[in-house]
């Protein structure tokens, strides 16, 4: 009998793995059971009123290995789009203005230090600090790692943390500087000092970073690739499935039990959910590892989606848009332009603007009404943007504790938490909290996976498939 493989999540990392087995494994029983009703996790995309919405992740960069070669795989590369090359820039928030950041940066870090001195986002000494980047000594390499603010303090100032790198990270990552891991993040980075001793250098070393179009999606929104995942798994695939709890039987195999009663029986198990989902699930079988699964930090954030007409705002838009300056110290952290960054998200003479609020002290994202995000959106976009009127579109998206965050030490918590895995043969699990994040990175982790299980699996005895 062949192989069995059953995989819980069916967002990215969980399609993808699934995916992947069933190419370098044609003959195995894989079976991904999802608990809602819709599979893709956060990335989905939605007509409304004309406007192209993507509920999670808008894109994707090329520049991560196996992505582009992932969509000619699935017979999507001629439906790929590229952001629009003319309204390459980013903006920052700062003290009630938008400022562009200057051109050649790498991560917030100039690659050509010159491309900073005219920019007003610096004062004379920020960029002093700046420029004697170079002559300042390397870090005590004893130290396993550091956060990305702490090394980004010491090496080009605070200047440089709060207005170039730091709102950023902050915004890719979720979590702030000051605690983000930076070998889990910017490892390279790491890498650039003690190879260079400084990262200017290296940049300049480095071929500079194109200012040109940098992000992909598809012509209908990231949820192409969703649907043309779950084309190819047909039959693999089984929604609205509540999972009660795992265990192994007397042969070792997993079993997997749902609330309605159904099993599956598997001689490999995928966790691809949330990590306080798997450690519910592992709490019988290793309490240790559960509670350490538990541990790890999630936060949560909202998009709030807003559909103009052109004519209703006064600012230009000449960019992707804005990220707020570190800290952000408001609700409102980032606001993409989506129908400047990508053709047709918007009606002819529309404008789709897609703005992100987080967590502050007195402002929970999880906890006010969909009425009080877009009013809080809204209130804060009107004056920097120059909006009139009231949007002709919107649409709320609520990421509750979705965000993994990667602090100082992560990866040496992840490796120790794979050491525990090990011992329960079998058993993996996927996800952005056991990686650097990002749709590339969940694909990737998929694959690696799947080429994981053929290799332990191979051997074992095949165990009964549903039951």
């Amino acid at each position: 009998m062949a192989k069995s493989i059953t995989i819980l999540g069916g967002g990215i990392s969980g399609l993808a793995c699934a995916y992947w087995l069933r190419q370098n494994q044609p003959e195995a029983q894989v079976t991904l059971l999802e608990r809602s009703a819709t599979l893709g996790g956060k990335i989905s995309s939605h007509k409304v009123g004309g406007f192209l919405v993507d509920a999670g992740p808008d894109s994707f960069v090329t520049h991560r290995p196996g992505m582009l070669e992932f969509c000619r795989e699935l017979g999507l590369e001629s439906r790929l789009s590229r952001s629009r090359g003319e309204f390459a820039a980013t903006y920052v928030w700062d003290q009630d203005r938008l400022i562009k950041l200057p051109p050649g940066l790498h991560m917030g870090i100039p690659s050509r230090p010159w491309t900073v001195l005219m920019s007003p986002l610096l004062s004379p000494m920020g960029k002093l600090r700046l420029a004697i980047e170079g002559l300042l000594p390397q870090a005590d390499s004893s130290d396993p790692d550091e956060s990305v603010g702490s090394f980004i303090r010491r090496r080009l100032g605070s200047e440089a943390l709060a207005k170039l790198v730091g709102p950023l990270s902050a915004g890719i990552f979720a979590t702030d500087p000051e605690c983000l891991s930076l070998q889990a993040t910017f490892p390279h980075l790491a890498q650039y000092e003690k190879k260079y001793g400084s990262l200017t250098r290296a940049l300049w070393s480095a071929p500079q970073p194109s200012s040109g179009a940098a992000f992909h999606t598809f012509v209908g929104g990231m949820g192409e690739l969703i649907e043309r995942l779950v084309q190819r798994l047909e039959g693999s695939l089984h929604c609205q499935v509540d999972i009660q709890n795992v265990s192994r039987n007397s042969e070792g195999a997993w079993v997997v039990r749902s609330q309605d009663g159904s099993s599956w029986v598997s001689q490999a198990l995928v966790l691809a959910i949330p990590t306080p989902e798997i450690a519910r699930l592992l709490g019988d079988l290793d309490p240790a590892l559960a509670e350490t699964l538990g541990e790890m930090r999630l936060s949560s954030a909202a998009a709030v989606h807003l559909g103009f007409d052109r004519s209703q705002i006064l600012n230009p838009l000449q960019g992707f848009g804005f990220v707020s300056s570190y800290p952000a110290n408001r609700p409102l952290v980032a606001c993409t332009w989506s129908s400047q960054k990508f053709h047709n998200r918007a009606p002819q003479d529309g404008v789709l603007l897609r703005g992100f609020l987080r967590n502050q002290p007195d402002f929970d994202v999880d906890a006010v009404s969909t009425g009080e995000l877009v009013a809080t959106a809204l209130g804060t976009l009107r004056p920097l943007l120059g909006i009139e009127g009231e949007p002709l579109m919107t649409r709320v998206q609520r990421y509750p504790q979705a965000f993994p965050e990667y602090r100082v030490g992560h990866l040496q918590r992840m490796a120790e938490l794979d050491e525990k895995r090990q011992q329960h043969p079998g058993l993996y699990w996927i996800g952005s909290a056991f990686s650097a994040g990002g749709i590339p990175e969940c694909v990737a982790q998929g694959r690696r996976v799947a080429e994981k299980i053929a290799l332990e699996v191979a051997q074992a005895e095949p165990a009964q498939a549903k039951t």
